[in-house]
C-alpha cells in the first residue's frame, strides 16, 4: 500500500487518534504527517506492510504521547496562567469534565506502552476487545486485561491527586 492510498484509507483515523491524544489542532496537524512520512520510508526500505492499519495506529499513539510527554517537560508560564472568567454553573460542571478528561489524558502517558495503546483505543477511541486485538495482534483477553490494569492505575492515580503519574502505585494505594 503506497503513502497515498493510506491517507485516503486510515488518514481520518490517524487524525482522530492523534487529535484524541493531544487536543491541539496545530499539533495534531504535524504530527499526523510526520505520521505518514514515517509510513512512507518505511515502506521504501521495508515494503508494503502485512497489517498497514495497525501500524499507523501505533505509530500516531506513540507519536502523539511522546509529543505531549516531551511538551509537559516545557510548560510556559503564559500557557498555565489563566484568565480571569465569570463562572456559572454549567460552566463549572463543563470546566471540571474537561479537567478531568484532559488529566487522564495526561496520565495516560505514563502508563506502560501495552496499556496504553489498549486504553487510548477503548476509552477514546471507542474500540471493542476484538478490534483491539485485530490491532495490535494479542488476544481479546489480553486486550481487556491491559484495559483493566490501565484503568486501575489511573484511577490510583487519580485517587491520590499525585502531581504526576511518576509517583509509584504502591504509594498511590497507601
Amino acid at each position: 500500500m503506497h503513502a497515498e492510498q493510506a491517507i485516503k484509507r486510515f488518514g481520518p483515523l490517524v487524525m482522530s487518534l492523534i487529535w484524541r491524544i493531544n487536543g491541539n489542532h496545530d499539533e495534531t496537524a504535524d504530527l499526523y504527517q510526520e505520521v505518514f512520512v514515517k509510513f512512507h520510508e518505511t515502506t521504501s526500505q521495508r515494503g508494503p506492510l502485512q497489517q498497514p492499519k495497525a501500524w499507523l495506529c501505533r505509530t500516531a499513539i506513540n507519536a502523539a504521547l511522546d509529543f505531549n510527554r516531551q511538551r509537559a517537560r516545557f510548560v510556559s508560564w503564559s500557557e498555565s496562567a489563566e484568565k480571569p472568567h465569570n463562572w456559572g454553573a454549567n460552566d463549572v460542571d463543563v470546566i471540571e469534565n474537561g479537567l478531568m478528561v484532559e488529566k487522564i489524558r495526561r496520565l495516560t502517558v505514563d502508563l506502560p506502552e501495552r496499556r496504553r495503546e489498549v486504553f487510548v483505543l477503548r476509552y477514546f477511541q471507542g474500540y471493542s476487545f476484538e478490534q483491539i486485538a485485530r490491532l495490535l495482534n494479542c488476544s481479546a483477553g489480553a486486550a481487556r486485561a491491559a484495559a483493566f490494569q490501565a484503568a486501575k492505575q489511573i484511577r490510583a492515580w487519580l485517587a491520590c491527586d499525585c502531581p504526576s503519574a511518576t509517583t509509584s502505585t504502591k504509594e498511590a494505594n497507601r
